[in-house]
């Protein structure tokens, strides 16, 4: 099993996250200043070289100005339009 950090669903996580950052107009630096971080903590998120935990999703949320189901509920619609449902993807495979 591929480690999460390195998968496409958590490069989607990072790319709802980055996203939602840039469509509030709110920059790496300015968001580090409402987490308490530095902006290099910023952009190794968005880059994905840093894994986020519970809590720090729940900061992510609240210094974006939005709810941590906000954001799940993106990253859940980024990973349907890349993911069929495994039903799709099973009748996809019996037609080859």
């Amino acid at each position: 099993m591929e480690k999460t950090i390195y998968s496409n669903a958590y490069a989607a996580f990072c790319r709802v996250i980055r996203d939602t950052r840039e469509a509030k107009g709110i920059t790496q630096t300015r968001l580090a200043h409402a987490l308490n971080r530095p902006q290099s903590f910023v952009a190794k998120i968005e880059s994905g070289q840093r894994r986020v935990d519970v809590v720090e999703l729940i900061a992510l949320a609240k210094g974006l100005g939005c709810s941590p189901v906000d954001l799940v509920e993106r990253l859940a619609k980024e990973l349907e339009r890349e993911t069929p449902p495994l039903r799709e993807r099973a009748t996809s495979r019996a037609r080859k």
